[in-house]
């Protein structure tokens, strides 16, 4: 059972959160994204929806304007509190009384360079935004990346301060992904196939571990999908292919990843995954496929029509619903246990007429000798 809804702008990014109205059944969908500058007519910022999962129906209640840029990225800070990309800005928002509250923002600065052409690079520089945001919810740091290959880490005291956590940035050339491990490490990727780890309390060790990437594969994005598993997801633009690999984590500063030989080849170049408490793993694709995978490398839903144009955010919600949204202007929601229930019945069947099988043998063999 899926439904789908129009929302008006190019969605890049979903999470869902926990209503917090009598109707515990109900749950908050909040999107972000936009047209870029105001001459499109394509509205920017955060729409919040509500979803009911007995009618499958919609109900817009608020809409929070970025004005002239589109919201890129979204991540939960804590409960019903989250973290926004908006151009150069980081924006603090929460869901309360049925409507968006911009809590504070910050800037990061992009106007600097380490290079020694700073003066020459300057007027690019400034031209940066934010591209990844990532929070901690354990320690309340906001990590954001970059198009400057930065990673910035931020500490809010309360609603309305910001400040730069020591250090301030952590400098990772040609950043793909980063996600924390714990409260004291966080694992950057690069696109050329290896990883950055930065680990102490002030993130002061930098070790580069090296991956083993197979032929024409560059890395796409990394999850942790628990305290011990790690997910990387592959492409192969020339093959239009895509590989995720299950990675052990238990021996990353030793010797790096230990695979665990759990693997899914994807057809089809993959753009975004998200991940459930229970290990499954969710899936966009270029092409608007949507896919979700378990922790044994096994597909229980491809939904190869799930969007018109490119899956750019996924996630899982209370490890039932996967939720995903797309560059077509459309955020589809989709039951999963459905597809497990379907599962389920198909071997139900199977085991009955195996049964049935058996017994039918039994008295045809009973009949003939006794």
């Amino acid at each position: 059972m899926a439904a789908k809804l129009e929302v008006g702008f190019p969605v890049y990014c979903v999470l869902a959160s926990a209503s917090a109205t009598a109707d515990l059944d109900a749950f908050h969908i909040i999107c972000g994204g936009g047209g870029g500058g105001v001459k499109s007519g394509v509205p920017n910022g955060l729409a919040l929806y509500k979803f009911d999962p007995r009618t499958f129906g919609f109900t817009k209640l608020h809409f929070l304007s970025s004005h002239g840029d589109a919201v890129m990225c979204l991540s939960r800070l804590s409960g019903r509190k989250f973290v926004a990309g908006v151009d150069k800005q980081v924006w603090k928002v929460a869901i309360g009384e049925e409507r968006l509250w911009l809590l504070s923002h910050t800037q990061a600065d992009f106007s600097g360079s380490e290079d020694a052409d700073a003066d020459a690079d300057a007027s690019a520089d400034a031209d940066g935004y934010v591209r990844l945001v990532n929070c901690d919810e354990d320690t309340g740091l906001i990590m954001t990346a970059g198009s400057d290959d930065l990673v910035r880490l931020w500490t809010t005291f309360d609603e309305d301060e910001w400040s730069e956590h020591d250090p301030g940035c952590l400098s990772v050339k040609d950043i793909v992904d980063c996600a924390f491990i714990g409260s004291s490490q966080i694992m950057s990727v690069e696109r050329d196939q290896g990883m950055v780890l930065f680990s102490g309390s002030r993130f002061e060790h930098k070790d580069f571990i090296n991956l083993s990437i197979p032929l024409g594969y560059q890395i796409k994005c990394v999850r942790m999908i628990s305290s011990d598993t790690v997910i990387l997801a592959l492409i192969n633009r020339k093959e239009k292919q895509s590989l995720i690999l299950f990675f052990e984590n238990t021996t990353l500063k030793e010797t790096g990843l230990k695979p665990t030989g759990v693997s899914f080849r994807i057809k089809g170049s993959l753009i975004t995954t998200a991940y459930g408490r229970n290990t499954f793993l969710a899936v966009g694709c270029s092409d608007g496929r949507v896919l979700c995978i378990d922790s044994n490398g096994k597909c229980i839903l491809d939904n190869q029509n799930a969007h018109s144009f490119a899956v750019t955010s996924v996630m899982i919600h209370d490890d039932q619903y996967l939720i995903s949204g797309s560059a077509d202007g459309t955020i589809l929601v989709t039951r999963l246990y459905v597809y497990s229930r379907q599962i389920d019945n198909v071997l139900l069947v199977l085991m009955s007429l195996i049964l049935l099988l058996l017994a039918y043998l039994i008295q045809s063999w009973n009949t003939r000798y006794l």
